[in-house]
């Protein structure tokens, strides 16, 4: 474990991650809850919105090489990182499933390019001769984001209800873009 990584410039990449899959995670435990008990959605209404999402993921992903040349991987997970808030901003407001499709087509897209470039910026920061010891940094905050976000999107629901704590998680999430623009 090389904790001296965390004193130079990766330590705030790594902090910009962790606030990253911290906030990517939070509201997913969350989002069944408010489709089902809340907005009261069929299977197949579910499933159509996830449909969609991996539907615009896979056309989306087939774009991910222009986008990169275009803008390049920092800019691209910068610019991509503030609108993957609006997932869960759209679901806190929705009051039908007409949200739920709206925001899985455009989170399929966002995500698309969000996943495409959050590796490829990692290994661009990353010295090939030393992606070991850098590698089990970021997956330790991988694991522990996921940990973290899960937990505590259940806690927060509990006290501040489904749609305030999903409305927090995409605020979070946009928060958590700007800092891969900044430290990214």
């Amino acid at each position: 474990m090389r904790l001296d990584l965390l004193r130079g410039p990766f330590g705030p990449l790594l902090a910009a991650f962790l606030m990253f899959y911290t906030s990517q995670y939070l509201p997913i435990p969350l989002f069944p809850l408010l489709w089902v008990r809340d907005l009261r959605l069929t299977d197949g209404a579910i499933s159509i919105g996830n449909s969609l999402f991996y539907l615009t993921n896979l056309l989306s992903s087939m774009l991910l090489d222009r986008a990169i040349a275009r803008l390049g991987n920092h800019r691209l997970l910068f610019l991509r990182g503030l609108t993957y808030g609006l997932y869960p901003i759209l679901q806190s407001f929705s009051q039908d499933v007409t949200l739920l499709w709206i925001a899985s087509i455009g989170g399929g897209f966002v995500w698309a390019m969000v996943s495409g470039t959050l590796f490829n910026r990692l290994m661009e920061r990353v010295p090939e001769n030393d992606r070991p010891a850098h590698m089990a940094l970021h997956n330790i905050v991988l694991n522990g984001g996921i940990l973290l976000g899960s937990m505590a999107g259940p806690g927060l629901a509990s006290r501040m209800g489904l749609r305030k704590t999903l409305l927090f998680a995409g605020f979070l999430r946009v928060a958590a873009g700007a800092l891969l623009g900044l430290w990214g």
